[in-house]
This record gives structure tokens, sequence and C-alpha cells, in this order.
């Protein structure tokens, strides 16, 4: 199998998986213009590119040979995500007013926060390098790769990750800008509601993983 696919079925294998980017996506792609969706799904690509860059260069063997750096990534990232849970929260709560004042129709477009683009371009970096667990296995994961490839074949793996990335996130979001018209009112709620408990669960359990840590 060519250097450049396997790299890009790596590069999927990371991203596919429902997760602290995909969340956000979904929810920004519902919430904004189509254009302005698309320019935030390039910064969560540059920041993903920056993560798996870092990781295949090395970034996980500093992580592994030093508790305390991985004892605060942990530890921060979990409260940082736990953050992140609480705006997905809030804006199903927002939802859930506007349906009690217009009724939950699902043909009714659904009442979202909008981010000021700076705001949005900080939860896009939130997103990928305050998510501890996805900063630890992208980086041993990407490094494992790093050290079974010549030099002549690196680039053209990490080409292909990127490549992937780039098109998942590009995808995603096109998709939801394009349908999300057919999505309601009461669709939208639940679809955040979900999302945030998942996420509040997922920084639970990171925030155990640090206290067990110790």
């Amino acid at each position: 199998m060519p250097i450049y696919v396997q790299g890009f079925l790596i590069g999927i294998a990371f991203v596919a998986p429902i997760g602290l980017q995909n969340i956000f996506l979904f929810n920004n792609a519902l919430a904004e213009r189509r254009g302005k969706a698309l320019l935030i799904a390039i910064f969560v690509w540059i920041f993903d590119a920056l993560l798996s860059l870092a990781g295949f260069f090395g970034m996980g063997a500093i992580i592994s040979a030093n508790f305390y750096v991985k004892a605060a990534i942990m530890g921060i990232g979990s409260l940082l995500v736990l953050y992140i849970g609480y705006t997905i929260l809030r804006s199903a709560l927002v939802q859930r007013r506007a349906m009690q004042m217009n009724g939950d129709d699902l043909a009714t477009k659904p009442k979202l926060i909008q981010r000021a683009l700076p705001a949005a371009i900080w939860m896009a970096f939130v997103v990928t390098w305050a998510n501890p667990q996805a900063i630890v296995d992208v980086s041993m994961m990407l490094g494992a790769s790093r050290a079974t490839l010549a030099d002549d074949q690196a680039v053209e793996f990490i080409l292909g990750v990127l490549t992937a990335s780039a098109t998942w996130f590009m995808t995603i979001t096109t998709l939801v800008s394009v349908f999300k018209e057919k999505i309601g009112q009461r669709v939208n709620y639940w679809i955040n509601l979900v999302s945030a408990v998942i996420v509040m669960i997922y920084a639970i359990s990171l925030f155990v993983k640090f206290i067990n840590l110790w």
C-alpha cells in the first residue's frame, strides 16, 4: 500500500469517531452561514495539523518522559473539556426556551448561539489542543509511525494524514451546512443535549484519570 494512502487512512481513523472536533464542527455548521462555517473549519484543520505534526516529530516522547507535563495536560484539559460541554449545554437550553415560546415544531428553524470569529477560532483551538487524551494518543501513535518510516517516506506519510483531516473537516461542515434547513428545533435540541452529556462524561473520566496519576 502506498505510504501516502497509509497516512490518509490513519488520518481518517483519528478524526472520524465522534469527538470534540466533530461535535464543534457540527454545531458550528448549524449556527453559522456556510462561508463562516468553512472558515472556522479551516482553523480547526490548522490546529489539528499542528497537533499531528508535533506528535509525528516527537511530542509523545516528551509527554511520556515527564510526569508533570502529562499531569498538567490531563488536569487542565479535563477542565477545558468540561467548559466545552457547558457551552454545548447552554446552546441546548437556549433552544429549549425557544421551543417553549414557539412550540416544538420540527419545521421551525433552530435558535442557535453564534460566536464572533475570534471566539470561534479560540474554540477551534480548545477542541483540538485541550483534549488531553487526543494529545497523548495522537502523539504516541504518530510518533510510533514515524519511527517505522525512512526519512524520504515521512513527508509522504504525514501529507496523507493532513489531507485526511482536511477532507473530513470540510466534508462534514459542508454536508451539515447544506442540509441544516431540514433540522428543526426539537431535533437540534436533542443533538446538543446528547452531545453535552457525552462531552461532560468524557471530561469527568479525564479528571478521574488525572486523580489516578497521583
